[in-house]
């Protein structure tokens, strides 16, 4: 690989003279399957800053440009790495008034949408409604408006005199390994951006002349699809790559490049799972698939190996998966609960080997998902069984359950507060679905879809809350409740809100008000909803729990 490093001016670098970087001939390049440019308001005002004040200082260094990493392709000289600061610094040039058109020759141009909008800005031509949101423009927008009292003419010599590293390099794939190795983001690249170099340039050498946008759209239709699964490309393509090549200490690039010959065929294979994966989570046809509630949430909470498995299914259905996957997400929410740090308490000493035991044979369930993701057999008895014997006792997870809290932002931890949300709200939820049982025909059946109705409600205002481990906050005070008459009961008194939830049709409620529509016996203890207060909190807790527990068994019966 032959590397050439460069110092220009940012003058010596645009300019159309012999001797300066481009020349009379060549352009800078943004290759098609690059990120769009993505700075905003904060990138913008840091880069206006520090312009702003390196005018003011005469013996500042002026090569604080950093470096940029190019490959040459005929007249195009492509940008790797340095994107977002060249075009930034175009856009601050012509807000500052320059003209950056040489005889009909641009300094930049895009080999996507953004070129049209790009073109408009350099010849000046006006912006319509909807163009007016793009980033390129409100970019040169917010530097006219920044730099509305400098003297321009003296920020555009000062910009001029600045100076750039150039990191020349012989070879396009070279180019993009180099730039994991030495970017001067301090990001080290990702072995999926390796990989989506290596397929772009690969097919792009391939097809020569007539290589059109397929591939590269095909590319963008996984990125949108995997975004609407809540999860980064870079993780979905990875955990795909592993559902179909069992993993190993190779490098996944390296065990990419070793096993996948046709690249065409591998894009279209992820996309087409991203796809399916999204229509079972949408549940957005005319009959419900009974697996899209269940799919959201375990998308948000199940392990790497459940959403393995989840791939395997797409790939390799089986019968009555639909209830496969709503154990599957019932018990990747104990696996939580059973290892959420701070929940359990380090003052129980006694129950301390239980929880390690847990540990331990969540160990064994993992490698049970593994057998079935690589076998033929598509045998779900294994991993029922190691499910099995990694429950815990209904005591320990009566007490972690019940030590849930819903509350609406944290001191100590964001993550903690957003992670028990979603648990709370999908142990509330689930178990007034579980509760609302209809007969279609066949028998009775439980609700499987979430009503855009519901809400969770604090029975106890919280209000009365003195802090984030308050009891008010906890799972045993919380409950299902249409969204309209919660905000109408908002943060009253239990006895004031009575007559609301007395007009509710929702079972959990009906449940808090009336003892005959209590399950679990003995465990809800004998008592009103009049008579609700703090200690009952911990009892009703213990109750969910329970029927939380005896669910996850019949479950595994089944």
């Amino acid at each position: 690989m032959d590397i050439r490093v460069q110092k220009y001016t940012i003058s010596g670098l645009f300019s159309r003279v012999e001797g300066s970087f481009l020349g009379k001939e060549k352009i800078f390049s943004i290759p098609r399957f690059q990120r769009e440019y993505s700075w905003s308001e904060k990138q913008w005002e840091e880069f206006s800053d520090d312009l702003t004040r390196a005018l003011s200082k005469e013996d500042l260094d002026t090569d604080y440009w950093g470096n940029i990493i190019v490959y040459h392709s005929e007249n195009h000289i492509n940008i790797v790495d340095g994107q977002q600061r060249i075009v930034t610094l175009l856009l601050c040039l012509l807000a500052l008034g320059e003209n950056l058109v040489d005889n009909g020759r641009y300094p930049l141009c895009f080999d996507n949408h953004q070129q049209v909008i790009f073109k408009k800005l350099l010849m000046n031509q006006s912006i319509d409604s909807a163009e007016k949101r793009q980033r390129l423009v409100l970019a040169k927008q917010f530097f006219q408006d920044r730099f509305r009292t400098v003297d321009r003419e003296e920020l555009v010599r000062f910009i001029y005199s600045t100076q750039i590293t150039v990191v020349t390099v012989d070879n396009e794939f070279e180019s993009h390994l180099l730039f994991g190795r030495i970017n001067t983001r301090g990001l080290e690249l990702h072995d999926v951006d390796l990989i989506k170099y290596l397929v772009f340039s690969t097919i792009d050498k391939q097809a020569g002349p007539s290589f059109n946008d397929e591939i590269l759209e095909t590319w963008r239709e996984v990125q949108i699809t995997v975004s609407e699964l809540n999860m980064s490309i870079e993780r979905f393509v990875e955990l795909y790559f592993y559902t179909n090549y069992k993993k190993t200490d190779k490098r996944l690039f390296n065990y990419f490049s070793d096993e996948i010959g046709d690249y065409k065929l591998f894009l279209i294979s992820l996309r087409d799972v991203a796809k399916r994966i999204k229509s079972w989570k949408d549940n957005s046809g005319g009959n419900d698939n009974k697996i899209g509630r269940n799919l959201r949430y375990l998308l948000k909470f199940g392990s790497e190996e459940a959403i393995q498995l989840i791939i395997k299914l797409v790939e390799s259905p089986i019968p009555h998966q639909a209830k496969f996957i709503e154990l599957l997400t019932v018990y990747e929410f104990v696996r939580n609960i059973s290892t959420f740090p701070k929940i359990f308490s380090t003052d129980e000493e006694r129950r301390y080997w239980r929880k390690r035991r847990v540990d331990v044979n969540y160990d064994n369930v993992r490698e049970s998902y593994y057998r079935f993701i690589y076998s033929e057999r598509n045998d779900i008895q294994d991993i029922k069984e190691q499910m099995r014997k990694s429950l815990m006792r209904l005591d320990d997870f009566q007490r972690l359950f019940s030590e849930l809290r819903y509350i609406d932002r944290s001191a100590h931890s964001a993550y903690r507060t957003n992670h028990e949300q979603l648990l709370s709200k999908y142990a509330i939820y689930t178990l007034n679905n579980w509760q609302d049982r209809y007969n279609h025909g066949a028998g009775e059946v439980s609700r499987t879809r979430d009503d855009d109705d519901f809400s969770i409600e604090h029975i106890l205002p919280k209000s009365f809350a003195i802090n984030e481990d308050s009891i008010q906050y906890k799972i045993g005070n919380l409950l299902t409740f249409e969204r309209s008459p919660n905000n109408d009961a908002g943060d009253k008194p239990l006895q004031d809100k009575l007559a609301l939830y007395k007009k509710s049709a929702y079972p959990q409620v009906k449940e808090l008000l009336y003892k005959k529509y209590r399950t679990g016996g003995q465990i809800w203890g004998d008592w009103e909803a009049k008579e609700f207060d703090e200690d009952l909190i911990e009892v009703r807790g213990n109750a969910l729990a329970t029927q939380v527990y005896k669910k996850l068994k019949r479950l595994l019966k089944e």
